[in-house]
């Protein structure tokens, strides 16, 4: 469900709404944190979700790189023209394969982002791509074709 969920607003397409209410003295509703988002403790808030906190919580937990599933981008696919459906993926947090691509070597090496380096925007995306870029030998060919795509 979270792997079409990013394809849905990656695609700019419906992704249902989000329902929220301002409750900033904690009158009316008690605050509850997302499935694997740090605790609230005595935190202040000014909105709660009260519908929606499924969604927000599986974007939460893909950008984030929390929960049982860890989502990547096959960049490959996308340079040879696929589509973003195809070049995304999941895979379980116990599997070998998610150490494997914890290695910044081994994703650099196979163009494999972790949806988590874009957890702070374009900005996460450019460091990462530039990183890429001074590791690969043809670095300005990489740099050019990946920031070309977005």
């Amino acid at each position: 469900m979270t792997q079409e969920l990013v394809v849905s607003i990656a695609s700019n397409f419906p992704a249902g709404s989000l329902l929220r209410v301002r409750d900033t003295r904690g009158e009316f509703f008690a605050p509850r944190e997302f499935q694997g988002a740090p605790e609230l403790n005595e935190s202040k808030h000014t909105f709660l979700v009260l519908d929606g906190q499924q969604r927000l919580t599986s974007l939460y937990q893909a950008f984030f790189g929390v929960g049982d599933h860890r989502y990547y981008l096959d960049l490959n696919k996308l340079l040879a023209g696929g589509d973003f459906e195809d070049a995304i993926f999941h895979l379980r947090t116990w599997l070998k394969k998610v150490k494997y691509y914890e290695n910044f070597e081994t994703q650099a090496n196979e163009l494999i982002l972790p949806l988590s380096e874009l957890r702070s925007g374009a900005g996460g995306f450019s460091t990462w791509v530039r990183k890429v870029g001074r590791f690969l030998p043809k670095k300005d060919q990489l740099e050019d074709a990946l920031t070309e795509k977005r």
